[in-house]
Order: C-alpha cells, then structure tokens, then sequence
C-alpha cells in the first residue's frame, strides 16, 4: 500500500503513505523531510493562516515606546502541525493545494487510529 499526495510541483512538496510510516519529500526546505513512523506519531492536523495575536501584542506594546512606524496585525501563514514522539513539528506551506494537504492529513489520521 502506497499512496502519494502532490502538494506542490515546483519546489517539488510532497507526503508518501506506506503502511508503518509517511515520508515528507521537501526540495524547498529539505531539513523539513523526512520519514515519520504511524505509532510515534500523536496528532497531524492542517491550521488555516490565523492572526498571531502575540505577536501583534508585543509589537503593539513597543511601537508605544521605541519611535518608528506603527504595524499592523501580524498573520501566521498555513501549516501542517503535528505531535511526533512528543515533539511539536510545523511545516509552512505557500502556494500549495489545500484540498491535497486535507486528503493526506485525513489518510495519515486513519493510520494514527489503527494503532
């Protein structure tokens, strides 16, 4: 059993299902890929892009006292996050296809259930 989820052709992104583990093939970020076992792994999930609302904070709070053009809303691009042996992983996305990264997260949690 193999699977295999394009994400994004150019840089090459994408997510190969075997049946004990997952690859993440990177060519843009290559210290993102790897090889990720099911029964390591805690929790995957798909965050959409969502306001930083900390960090729109502290720089708020600073702009009060250090001169200099005020900012706006700071925004956390899209992500793929996961739990694997107890480690917090994310993986930005840009210029991707979400209904694919929705696929293989939904394929990639029936496995974390099989376990």
């Amino acid at each position: 059993m193999k699977k295999e989820f394009i994400i994004k052709k150019s840089p090459l992104l994408k997510i190969v299902l075997n049946k004990t583990e997952f690859k993440i093939i990177n060519h843009q970020y290559k210290q993102e890929s790897g090889v990720f076992s099911y029964s390591k792994l805690y929790d995957i999930e798909f965050k959409e892009k969502s306001i930083d609302i900390f960090g729109t904070i502290a720089v708020f709070i600073l702009s009060i006292f250090l001169p200099g053009p005020k900012s706006g809303i700071f925004k956390i691009k899209e992500r793929i996050r996961m739990n694997y042996d107890g480690v917090e992983r994310i993986f930005i996305l840009f210029n991707f296809d979400k209904n694919t990264v929705k696929e293989a997260i939904a394929e990639i949690e029936k496995h974390i259930t099989e376990k």
